[in-house]
């Protein structure tokens, strides 16, 4: 982001599928709502199609 590259990785394993659901929307709204979908490039790339297709 901001020609810097990040890279995160677990250190373990999330076996809690309650706490692994809520961390995904967590992650998924964090970085997408908040840092992707906020940048002008972003919003203008054409909608997505198919099968990878968030709604």
């Amino acid at each position: 982001m901001n020609g810097e590259a990040y890279q995160a990785y677990w250190v373990s394993e999330i076996f809690d599928e309650q706490i692994r659901n809520k961390l995904a929307i967590f992650v998924h709204q964090f970085l997408h709502d908040e840092m992707i979908a906020k940048k002008k490039e972003y919003k203008k790339l054409p909608e997505p199609t198919g099968r990878y297709a968030f709604s």
